[in-house]
């Protein structure tokens, strides 16, 4: 019975007595986790942290980013062999080895040979004079932006050593 009176002063406080609004109501606010449950949350944050820095920093060092030749098709040369008038206009990604040059014309550029990667035919390109003063030797690697043009003659509009 006691007890019982105990519950009733509760809920009626005596009236000097200063008593909180939220007594009676449930903790709204979330327990503290225990030290175990914060290592491992800071463990797979620091986890995801450190794949995503690697992963910024492999594509940032392979210039993933930066290739202006990323969004480009690969040069498709056998569909260039058999109608390269439908590519006439069209540009194109090649990693190219240079087998040799057959010519140079001065404001007209360098014609040279070369063989593309996977690709057992050669291919002649057009170098325009903005590449006259980049060295080219047989067996050296490029990447390159071609352009098929009119006629089916392939132009070099970017060049970069592989």
């Amino acid at each position: 019975m006691e007890n019982h009176i105990s519950d009733e002063a509760e809920d009626h406080p005596e009236p000097n007595q200063v008593r909180s609004p939220f007594s009676q109501s449930r903790a709204s606010v979330e327990p503290p986790r225990s030290a175990f449950a914060r290592k491992g949350l800071i463990w797979v944050g620091s986890i995801v942290f450190g794949i995503a820095l690697v992963g910024g920093v492999a594509a940032f060092s392979t210039g993933a980013f930066f290739n202006p030749l990323r969004t480009l098709r690969k040069f498709p040369v056998q569909e260039y062999y058999d109608n390269h008038s439908s590519l006439e206009g069209t540009r194109f990604r090649a990693e190219l080895t240079i087998a040799g040059q057959i010519g140079w014309k001065e404001n007209l550029g360098r014609l040279v040979n070369c063989n593309l990667e996977g690709v057992k035919s050669p291919v002649v390109v057009l170098l325009s004079p903005k590449f006259d003063s980049t060295p080219m030797e047989a067996g050296e690697h490029f990447q390159a932006e071609l352009l098929v043009a009119e006629g089916g003659l392939i132009k070099v509009n970017f060049l970069s050593p592989n």
